[in-house]
C-alpha cells in the first residue's frame, strides 16, 4: 500500500497545474448549495427568533416590511413618526404596555436606537459591564459596536451631525458610554442605545441652556407676562453633566413629541385581538404582527434560494461532466503508462487504487476549499444579516 501512496503522491504533484483547475471546478460545485442552505438557514433563524420576541409593532401606515425590519434590525425608517400619544393611547385601558422606539440618529455612523429599559428585557439584552442607559444623555453600546471603535464604560461618543453646514439644526451630542452590552448574535450587537428623551434631545425638542433669567437683554426677543421668548443665538448645551441636567426641558406638548415606532405587548391573545381590529381600519397607523411580516419575507427569500440551487445544480451537472470529460481524456493520455504497469506484473486491482486514491485527494482538496469558503461567508454574513 505504501508504493501506491507513494506513487499517488508523485502523480499529483507531477500534473499539478491539472489537477489544481479540476480541484478548484469541484471546489465551486459545491460551494454554491453548501453556502446558499447554511446562509438562508441563518438569516431565517436570526429573524424568527428576533419575531418571536416582539408581539406586536406600531407605526404609521406604510410599508410593512421597513417598520417590520426597522425595529427588529435597527434599520433606517423612511415612514413618518407616531406622536407620543398615539402609541400610549394603547396602554390607557390596560390592554397593553408600550416599548417607544426611536431611530433617527447615527453616531460614528452607527444607529442610535432610542427605547426604554423594557426594551433589553424584552429582547433578552444583557448589560455585560456598566449600567443600562438611564438619564438624559447616556449610552450603552452594543458588543460589536464597543470592539469597533474601542470604546468601554466611562467614555464620551459623539453623535453625527444631521446637517453639517446647518447652523439652525442640532448640534452633534457628547453622550456618555454607561455600558456594553454582552454579545447576543443579533443586530442589537451593532447598536448603540440611549433613553428616549435622548433622542428628542438630538432632534433638538428637548434642549438645554443658561437660565433665561441671567441672560444677557440683547438675546431676549420678546418678554410677556413673565415669559421671555429668546434669540436663535442662545448657545445650548452640547454635553450634559451633573451641573446641567437640570437645565433641559421641553417646549410645547410632551404628548405631541415624535417616536419612530413602538412595540406593543399585549396582556393575552384577547386583548391583541382588540387591538388589532381596533386599528385595523385606521388610516395612519397600522398594528402588524411580525412574525407574519417575517414569515412573508422568507418566502421570498425561499424564492431566491431555490433559484440558487437551481443555478447550482446545475452549475453541478457542467462540473460533473466536464470532470468527466476531463478523466476520459486523462485515461486516453495515460493508456501508455498503464500498459507499462501491467507489464511490470502490477495487478489490475491496485491500479484502479492508484487512480481512486489520486482522484480520491482532489476530491477532499476540493471538499476542503469548499468548506473553507463556506466558513468565510458565515463569518462575513452575520452583518448582511444586521441590514
Amino acid at each position: 500500500m505504501r508504493g501506491v501512496l507513494r506513487l499517488a503522491r508523485r502523480r499529483l504533484f507531477h500534473a499539478w497545474k491539472q489537477n489544481l483547475i479540476l480541484c478548484f471546478a469541484l471546489a465551486l460545485a459545491f460551494f454554491v448549495p453548501l453556502a446558499s442552505t447554511l446562509v438562508s438557514k441563518g438569516f431565517e433563524t436570526k429573524l424568527r427568533s428576533r419575531s418571536e420576541r416582539v408581539p406586536l409593532v406600531l407605526g404609521a401606515r406604510g410599508n410593512r416590511f421597513d417598520l417590520t425590519l426597522a425595529v427588529l434590525s435597527h434599520r433606517d425608517l423612511a415612514l413618518p413618526p407616531l406622536e407620543r400619544r398615539e402609541a400610549d393611547e394603547l396602554a390607557k385601558d390596560g390592554r397593553a404596555y408600550v416599548i417607544p422606539v426611536g431611530r433617527r440618529f447615527r453616531a460614528r455612523g452607527k444607529a442610535i436606537v432610542a427605547t426604554t429599559p423594557d426594551y433589553f428585557e424584552l429582547m433578552g439584552a444583557s448589560v455585560e459591564r456598566g449600567t443600562l442607559p438611564i438619564q438624559l444623555g447616556d449610552c450603552v453600546l452594543g458588543a460589536h459596536v464597543a470592539s469597533q471603535l474601542a470604546l468601554d464604560v466611562g467614555a464620551r461618543v459623539f453623535s453625527d451631525p444631521t446637517e453639517l453646514y446647518d447652523l439652525s439644526k442640532p448640534p452633534a451630542l457628547e453622550m456618555l458610554v454607561t455600558g456594553v452590552l454582552r454579545e447576543n448574535g443579533t443586530a442589537d450587537d451593532d447598536a448603540v442605545f440611549v433613553d428616549i428623551k435622548t433622542d428628542w434631545l438630538l432632534a433638538g425638542l428637548f434642549h438645554g441652556h443658561e437660565d433665561a433669567r441671567a441672560i444677557d437683554e440683547k438675546l431676549v426677543m420678546a418678554e410677556q407676562d413673565g415669559e421671555r421668548v429668546l434669540s436663535k443665538a442662545v448657545l445650548e448645551y452640547q454635553k450634559v453633566t451633573d451641573d446641567n441636567r437640570d437645565a433641559f426641558h421641553i417646549h410645547g406638548d410632551p404628548g405631541k413629541l415624535p417616536i419612530s415606532a413602538a412595540i406593543v405587548v399585549p396582556t393575552d391573545d384577547k386583548q391583541r385581538t382588540i387591538l388589532e381590529a381596533r386599528l385595523q381600519n385606521s388610516r395612519t397607523l397600522q398594528l402588524l404582527e411580525p412574525r407574519d411580516v417575517i414569515e412573508e419575507l422568507l418566502d421570498y427569500v425561499f424564492g431566491i434560494k431555490a433559484l440558487v440551487d437551481g443555478l447550482a445544480l446545475l452549475i453541478g451537472i457542467s462540473t460533473v461532466l466536464l470532470v468527466g470529460l476531463v478523466l476520459s481524456l486523462t485515461l486516453r493520455l495515460r493508456a501508455a503508462e498503464t500498459r507499462s504497469l501491467g507489464r511490470i506484473g502490477v495487478a489490475r486491482g491496485t491500479i484502479v487504487r492508484l487512480w481512486c486514491l489520486e482522484h480520491g485527494a482532489i476530491v477532499l482538496a476540493a471538499l476542503g476549499l469548499a468548506v473553507l469558503a463556506t466558513w468565510l461567508v458565515l463569518a462575513w454574513v452575520p452583518a448582511a444579516l444586521s441590514l
